[in-house]
């Protein structure tokens, strides 16, 4: 059976190790479960596709008017995140270790959800330090849209490191 087509971004995997209130843009709307970053003024913004400075992954939803979001912010927090579906590579086990940007897809306004996934395309090149999110495993099957077991490898508080 094919997974579901369903993103929901990066749901928290295992316990929260840390969430906290920041200060927000007031540029644009924030979902739940999508990555974050700072951005110029330092305020809390979506993280773009490729950026190096994660903060964490918004556990609440935030108008474009909104002040404050709850992140969950620690380097070591675990996360579960559907791949992209996209390119001709599918993720298996050896992939495990190798490190991957996201997609920064606008979030659901009806269901105020986030959609952000991981971008598979490259996935037997992605062995730098220069890519957001780092493998750790395949949740059930895989296939178009897994669902994988990632950690932020380009956290804002922690070592960016080489992948597998």
């Amino acid at each position: 059976m094919a997974n579901k087509n369903e993103p929901k971004g990066f749901e928290p995997w295992g316990r929260v190790r840390s969430i906290r209130q920041y200060v927000a843009s007031a540029i644009t709307a924030i979902y739940p479960n999508d990555s974050v970053m700072f951005n110029s003024a330092g305020k809390v913004t979506v993280a773009t596709a490729g950026s190096t400075q994660i903060l964490g992954v918004a556990q609440s939803y935030k108008t474009a008017t909104g002040t404050t979001v709850l992140v969950m912010d620690d380097p070591d927090q675990q996360y579960i995140v559907m791949d992209d579906a996209s390119g001709s590579t599918v993720l298996v086990t050896t992939h495990v270790g190798n490190n991957f940007d996201h997609v920064a897809t606008a979030g659901n306004g009806t269901l105020l959800k986030s959609q952000q996934t991981i971008a598979r395309g490259g996935a037997n090149s992605q062995v730098t330090a220069a890519a957001g999110w780092r493998l750790l495993g395949i949740v059930g099957a895989t296939g178009a849209n897994s669902l994988c077991r990632v950690v932020c490898n380009e956290h804002v508080f922690a070592k960016k490191t080489t992948g597998t």
